[in-house]
């Protein structure tokens, strides 16, 4: 079979998940596929949305949330971080044959990299690179990010969220502390430059040829784009029932959600407020105390 290198030509989050969705059920090649997103918080497909990002640092430097369609954990992306994408015929899921490469490719630069029990690969103790993976009848799609050069503050603070206000059967993330290649590599170097660099080595290591899509691909992904993956529905109404606890106006507060709407609240004391009854069937959003301040 042959191989393809594709540079994706899209920077937004939600065309580059659907660019994946895309080449899973619609192409047969083994791909490789790079992309970098603008800024954005990017969640595992099991994931509680409300539950994994926060919501004041996004809405302030206006970063979107997107879910992709892989399991695994919360991640933040920004243009100092390349995605490396492997979509392949396969009966079984083999990490190590985008890990590998990755690896050989980062010891190139003098690092030493190794990958821990949860498939990451960690530099001088810190990760570097996270995996997430999807199958899909015979079509499995595994992918990696890359930090290179990505704003660590950014990162954190997009992150920053107190999970212990959340309880439901859905996937949490368990953050871990990262670095960037440009900041240990002892080498000065460019993006654009290491880019190409992660470029040609992936092309010599696959014996890939270059891959291009069609118009009328570029149009339905985008249409793809536009119909799901940007969607309320899909990137929080896709988030497994929960409920949130807090504390409002001087009142316990316990809300149930099902599909990203409010079915019931239950208040500390109890009280006559209008406000909580005004919750009942509306859509949940963060900050609460936004949602609250709405209803008054």
């Amino acid at each position: 079979m042959n191989h393809y290198i594709l540079l994706s030509p899209f920077r937004n989050p939600f065309e580059n998940v659907a660019l994946e969705y895309y080449l899973v059920h619609h192409r047969n090649e083994k791909i490789i596929l790079l992309y970098i997103n603008s800024s954005s918080v990017i969640i595992g497909k099991h994931q509680n949305a409300y539950a994994e990002a926060n919501f004041d640092f996004l809405q302030k430097h206006q970063i979107p949330l997107a879910r992709r369609i892989s399991g695994g954990g919360t991640v933040y992306h920004d243009e100092g971080n390349l995605n490396i994408s492997l979509i392949m015929n396969a009966q079984r899921l083999h990490l190590t044959e985008l890990l590998n490469p990755i690896s050989e490719f980062l010891s190139t630069l003098g690092l030493n990299p190794y990958v821990n029990y949860k498939n990451d690969i960690i530099v001088e103790n810190k990760k570097i690179t996270g995996t997430a993976a999807h199958i899909f009848k015979h079509r499995i799609l595994q992918h990696a990010t890359l930090l290179l050069c990505a704003n660590q503050n950014n990162l954190k603070q997009a992150l920053q969220v107190d999970r212990k206000k959340f309880e439901g059967n859905f996937v949490a993330s368990n953050p871990s502390a990262t670095t960037n290649v440009l900041d240990v590599i002892r080498q000065k170097i460019s993006l654009t430059e290491i880019l190409k660099q992660i470029t040609d080595f992936f092309k010599q290591w696959f014996s890939a040829k270059t891959m291009n899509l069609t118009e009328n691909e570029i149009s339905k992904i985008k249409q793809l784009s536009l119909e799901k993956f940007s969607t309320w529905e899909w990137n929080f109404a896709y988030s497994p029932s929960f409920i949130y606890s807090d504390v409002c106006n001087g009142y316990s507060i316990q809300v149930y959600v099902n599909k990203g709407i409010i079915e019931q609240c239950i208040v500390s004391p109890p009280s006559t407020n209008e406000v909580f009854r005004k919750l009942i069937h509306k859509k949940f959003q963060m900050p609460f105390s936004k949602l609250i301040q709405e209803q008054i």
